[in-house]
């Protein structure tokens, strides 16, 4: 298997056996309960909360890009509970209504910052990540806890 398959194995929710190539992911076998999609073009933030949310049970797809994005999607095809959205990156605000348009459940999340409101997704956000704070290292558990928040609130409407 290649290091994306392993990938993409793990993310599905099955086990995924590393063959110590450093090009693999270390990841932890656990079964994730819930998964988020990440895009957002900051690598580092979108690896400290895809931690943080490991830590929680739930996966991170993180990608950079809206096309990047839709490949993940077709080819994973997860359940997903959160979108996490950078509002700055191309062609992101418009995949987000699409996809809350074919998902109804599903919560958007939007990195946004006082130079940058987001007036395309405006009502359509569930919540805000104030950028540059909350992507500091010291509001990387905070963005987990409002995305797990999320989450148990969207299962807490559908029972």
């Amino acid at each position: 298997m290649t290091s994306l398959q392993n990938f993409l194995t793990a993310l599905s929710g099955h086990e995924m056996i590393l063959d110590g190539s450093v090009n693999n992911l270390l990841t932890a076998s656990t079964v994730a309960t819930s998964s988020v999609l990440v895009l957002d073009r900051e690598l580092g933030f979108m690896f400290a909360l895809s931690q943080a949310l490991r830590r929680r049970n739930i996966a991170a797809i993180p990608c950079c890009s809206v096309a990047e994005a839709e490949a993940l999607l077709a080819n994973l095809q997860p359940d997903l509970s959160v979108l996490l959205i950078n509002c700055s990156c191309p062609g992101v605000c418009a995949f987000a209504r699409e996809l809350r348009r074919r998902r109804s459940k599903l919560r958007v999340v939007g990195i946004t910052s006082d130079a940058r409101q987001c007036r395309q997704c405006g009502e359509g956000l569930d919540a805000t990540i104030r950028d540059p704070d909350d992507r500091r290292p010291e509001g990387i558990e905070r963005c987990a806890e409002m995305v797990q928040a999320l989450i148990r609130s969207a299962k807490q409407v559908v029972q």
